[in-house]
């Protein structure tokens, strides 16, 4: 079963929209924690450094840092690569419609394959057929570029 992602992106003279048939869709989050060694005297200190620094006077911190990443596996037609690259290639944040629900990503890394194996037959003048869509592979960190708003 396939999912339909929507990424969409503005420019000055409109929109840019690109239609993933997502085969697989993962989705992380990631929570920042910091160790912070708490030595109670000079003595400690120097002990801590020279037996490997024990892990019982350590504490955690969190620092309420969350970051969700989606990696999706998926097919975008031959017809929006060149709209899939425009996308990435303006930088900054889009916009990723997923089961209904709209998100605020940027691109974190992508592939794009082409699979001539998948071509069938020929293109009618001799030439061989090419495919109708190219894999991806892409993992986008929801949020927004410092200093952008959100586009229209």
């Amino acid at each position: 079963m396939t999912k339909n992602i929507s990424l969409k992106d503005w420019n000055g003279a409109g929109s840019t929209t690109v239609t993933v048939y997502a085969i697989k869709i993962e989705e992380a989050r990631n929570k920042q924690l910091s160790p912070l060694l708490v030595p109670t005297t000079i003595q400690e200190w120097s002990s801590y450094v020279s037996d490997g620094k024990s892990s019982e006077n350590y504490i955690m911190i969190d620092l309420l840092r969350i970051q969700r990443r989606f990696t999706i596996t998926g097919k975008i037609y031959r017809t929006d690569i060149d709209n899939f690259r425009e996308i990435i290639a303006r930088g900054g944040s889009f916009n990723m419609t997923y089961a209904g629900d709209d998100y605020w990503v940027n691109m974190e890394k992508y592939t794009l394959t082409e699979s001539p194996e998948d071509a069938t037959g020929t293109t009618g003048h001799g030439e061989e057929a090419v495919p109708d869509y190219w894999d991806t592979t892409f993992t986008v960190i929801e949020g927004t570029s410092y200093g952008e708003s959100h586009k229209p």
